[in-house]
């Protein structure tokens, strides 16, 4: 079944990939009724975000992250063992990887929406720098497919600076919606 295997599993992951973008857009779709045209527009931004975040985090672990870490993995074997690799098995761990660096990528989009719903503060998040680098880093260790420290820090250092990349679009989301509650004010 190998063969039949690798056939299905590439189709699938390819198929998710490039159908993503649909879904995204039917889902958009069916809320756009319920929408105002200045949320409409809003949504759109957030959602072309998303894509463009998670391609980025796609290419950036296929590209630079993957190489790497498969090539350690394979040189741990040393000369005593031989790596039995098998192309479903590859595939799947390949898939599950990028999906992990992709949604890792995604850490702006969730922080400024959790700041837009209240939750966190641009302060709060400048304050616990330190927490949020060690959440950072475990979850660089777990994403990982080797305990190379080089890969994890290959990892870590787009996910620290994706969360100040975040804080600072969080602050122009905080001044937004100081500036929109002012102007409903003043209409009141």
């Amino acid at each position: 079944l190998e063969p039949f295997m690798v056939k299905f599993k590439l189709a699938l992951w390819g198929g998710v990939l490039l159908a993503m973008p649909v879904i995204l857009f039917e889902i958009l779709g069916f809320m756009s009724p319920a929408l105002k045209k200045k949320q409409m527009t809003s949504t759109l931004g957030v959602l072309a975000m998303i894509l463009v975040f998670f391609a980025a985090g796609l290419s950036f672990g296929y590209f630079y992250v993957m190489p790497v870490g498969i090539r350690w993995l394979l040189d741990l074997a040393g000369q005593e063992l031989r790596p039995v690799l098998t192309a479903s098995q590859y595939i799947s761990f390949c898939g599950w990887f990028l999906i992990a660096f992709g949604l890792s990528f995604e850490t702006p989009i969730f922080i400024w929406l959790m700041v837009r719903m209240g939750v966190v503060t641009p302060k709060q998040l400048r304050k616990n720098w330190r927490i949020a680098y060690i959440v950072i880093l475990l979850f660089a260790a777990i994403i990982t497919p080797d305990l190379n420290p080089v890969t994890m820090v290959l990892v870590a250092v787009p996910m620290i600076l994706l969360y100040e990349f975040s804080i600072i679009l969080s602050k122009f989301a905080t001044k937004r919606m100081e500036t929109v509650g002012e102007e409903e004010k003043e209409v009141a």
